[in-house]
C-alpha cells in the first residue's frame, strides 16, 4: 500500500489534483488484493493495482477525472478480469476512484493519523476516520486501512553477500540499516535510502535496534556473528533473526548460545542457514535472492495479523 496521504498532499502543495485508486472488492482471482492502490497525477503515478490492462484502464479513468473534476469526487467501477480486459485471472474487482483537489489538503491532514478511514458508497461525503471493528458490506462502502509504520531491516556485514542483499531488498519497503566495523568495506556510492553504520562493536547496534526489526547476520567473523545473535536473542525485542552459514555452523552456534544462557526456545528462533529452500547456487547474488525471499515471506506472514502502528 502506498503512503497515499502524503502523495496526495504533495500534489496539493503544487496546486494539482490527485486520484487515489484502490481495489475495494475482489471476487475470484485477481492480480492484487483488497487495499492495493496507486496515486495518479497529471504527470505520472506511484503504486500498482496489478499491472496489465486493468491498470491501464484505471490510469485512463483517473486521468479523465483529474482533467475534468474541480471538487472532491468518488466513483466506483467494477471490472471483469476476463476476455474483455485480456486478463486470464477470471475474477472481478471493484475499483474506488477518489479524486482529491488542492482544497482538500487541510482535511486530509486530519486523516493521516487514523488507523482506518471509511468511504461511504452512496454519497460524495469526504472520507472520515473509522474506529469500529465491524465489517462493512461492499454495497455500503469501503474501509481503507492506513499504511502501518514500515518494518526495519538490519544487515550486519558489508561483504559480497551484504552488498547483494542491499540490492535485493531495495523494493521491499523496509527501513534499512547496514552495519560493519570497517568503513572501507562499504561501496563508495551508497543507496540513498539506507543508513550506513560504522561501529567498532557491531553487536552494540543490535542492543538498541528497533523492536519491529529483522536482523540478518553475515559478518566476516563467527565470533562477531555470535555476539550479534546473543544481543538480539537475549534482549528478545525483534521480529525475526537470520544468519548466513552452514548447518554445521548452526549447530555450533546453538551450542555456544546455550552455554551463554540463551534459552532453547529463543535459540530455535535463529534461522541458520537463512534463506528459502530450493536455491542451491552459492554465488552472492543467488544467496541474497534466497535471503530476500525469506524476508518477503516474513513480511507476508505479518501482513495477515494485526500490528501496532
Amino acid at each position: 500500500m502506498t503512503n497515499w496521504v502524503s502523495l496526495v498532499q504533495k500534489a496539493g502543495g503544487h496546486h494539482a489534483a490527485a486520484c487515489h485508486v484502490v481495489i475495494s472488492e475482489v471476487k475470484g482471482s485477481s492480480p492484487r488484493e483488497v487495499g492495493a492502490d496507486m496515486v495518479v497525477t497529471a504527470t505520472g503515478f506511484e503504486g500498482t493495482i496489478g499491472g496489465g490492462q486493468l491498470e491501464f484502464e484505471a490510469l485512463h479513468i483517473a486521468q479523465q477525472l483529474i482533467a475534468s473534476a474541480t471538487q472532491f469526487t468518488r466513483q466506483w467501477r467494477q471490472f471483469a478480469l476476463g476476455p474483455s480486459l485480456g486478463q486470464c485471472c477470471g475474477g472481478a474487482v471493484t475499483l474506488c476512484f477518489v479524486l482529491y483537489v488542492p482544497d482538500n489538503v487541510d482535511a486530509l491532514s486530519q486523516l493521516a493519523a487514523a488507523h482506518a478511514i471509511y468511504h461511504e458508497r452512496q454519497t460524495q461525503t469526504f472520507p472520515y476516520p473509522y474506529e469500529g471493528t465491524d465489517k462493512v458490506a461492499a454495497k455500503d462502502g469501503f474501509i481503507l486501512s492506513q499504511p502501518q509504520k514500515p518494518l526495519h531491516l538490519y544487515i550486519y556485514g558489508a561483504g559480497h553477500v551484504g552488498r547483494a542483499l542491499v540490492s535485493a531488498t531495495a523494493e521491499l519497503g523496509l527501513v534499512r540499516y547496514w552495519v560493519d566495523d570497517d568503513d572501507s568495506r562499504f561501496p563508495s556510492a551508497m543507496p540513498p535510502d539506507i543508513e550506513k553504520i560504522v561501529a567498532q562493536n557491531m553487536a552494540a547496534i543490535a542492543r538498541y535496534a528497533a523492536p519491529d526489526s529483522f536482523h540478518i547476520i553475515m559478518s566476516y567473523s563467527h565470533q562477531i556473528d555470535e555476539a550479534i545473535a546473543y544481543e538480539v536473542l537475549q534482549r528478545d525485542a525483534f521480529l525475526q533473526i537470520g544468519m548466513i552459514g552452514s548447518h554445521t555452523k548452526a549447530q555450533r552456534m546453538a551450542s555456544r548460545l546455550a552455554k551463554a544462557n540463551i534459552a532453547s526456545d529463543q535459540i530455535a528462533r535463529l534461522h541458520c542457514p537463512i534463506g528459502i529452500q530450493g536455491i542451491k547456487q552459492k554465488a552472492p547474488a543467488f544467496v541474497a535472492l534466497s535471503i530476500a525471499a525469506q524476508i518477503a515471506q516474513w513480511q507476508s506472514d505479518l501482513s495477515e495479523m494485526p500490528r501496532s502502528s
